[in-house]
């Protein structure tokens, strides 16, 4: 199997004939190094978070302050990830346009 940006043994799951500049909704999964479990831990059902779970979760909020064209949907803080929606934005200036 070919390696990913010549370093990740995952072939990518993009789309081919997606343009990912486009405006949308798109879904986001960040994974901890190793899968550790930085995040916290799943107790009776429900995400107890670490501090650094905290600070992931402060910091995911804070995306539309450093992006104003970006609009955040659900999202969640696992132990080990992160899964969350984004809607990117039509019509919003950027650095590139």
């Amino acid at each position: 199997m070919p390696l990913y940006q010549n370093k990740y043994k995952t072939r990518s799951v993009r789309h081919k004939n997606w343009d990912y500049s486009q405006s949308g909704y798109y879904f986001v999964t960040i994974c901890t190094k190793d899968m550790q479990e930085f995040f916290g831990e799943v107790a009776n059902g429900k995400m107890k978070l670490s501090e650094i779970g905290k600070i992931a979760n402060e910091y995911w909020q804070e995306i539309p302050k450093h992006f104003p064209f970006v609009r955040l949907d659900e999202f969640i803080v696992m132990p080990n990830h992160i899964h969350g929606i984004v809607e990117i934005c039509d019509g919003v200036e950027t650095a590139t346009s």
